[in-house]
């Protein structure tokens, strides 16, 4: 919460991260509910992957 606390001082309203599906962390991030979730495909080098992008409204969140 401590950065969620920053941003909002900062005046963010919203914010997003992006994570590789294959990233053992994105279970992490699911666990505080994004508002909103979109899958993409990114390519880095000459690869494909996978990638989610997940999104908070800053006034859904305690």
């Amino acid at each position: 919460m401590h950065g969620v606390n920053e941003l909002r001082k900062l005046g963010f309203q919203s914010f997003s991260v992006f994570v590789l599906t294959k990233n053992p962390t994105l279970d992490f991030y699911r666990k505080f509910k994004p508002d909103f979730e979109i899958n993409e495909v990114v390519e880095i080098g000459d690869e494909d992957y996978d990638e989610i992008g997940l999104a908070w409204n800053m006034m859904n969140i305690d």
